[in-house]
């Protein structure tokens, strides 16, 4: 899977490089990080035989990051069929390391 994941550039530049990456086989599908639901709807056909461009949305999203939800990027991505897929769902280990008040009873 080819990942663009700076969506400051212009991703139609490089739609038809793509299109043709996934036609030959060098990769099975196209992944974007981090755009948002507009710039995931603006970019959700490549110019070719309406072939969708991208198959998964890449986000900072956990417990502690939860803006994927109310910022339309997790309704976006239902209504495109495109996977959410989270990074950082631990929060950088935030969320595996215990709270002070059971690190105290520990000691």
């Amino acid at each position: 899977m080819f990942i663009i994941r700076l969506p400051l550039i212009d991703v139609g530049v490089f739609a038809e490089g793509l299109v043709e990456a996934v036609k030959s086989g060098k990769a099975r599908a196209v992944g974007v990080a981090n755009f948002n639901a507009d710039q995931m709807r603006r970019n959700r056909r490549s110019p070719r035989k309406g072939r969708r461009s991208a198959r998964r949305q890449s986000v900072n999203y956990s417990l502690l990051r939860r803006a994927a939800e109310t910022n339309g990027v997790l309704e976006a991505c239902c209504e495109l069929d495109v996977a959410l897929v989270a990074y950082f769902p631990l929060a950088s280990g935030r969320l595996t390391q215990p709270s002070d008040s059971m690190a105290r009873k520990r000691c």
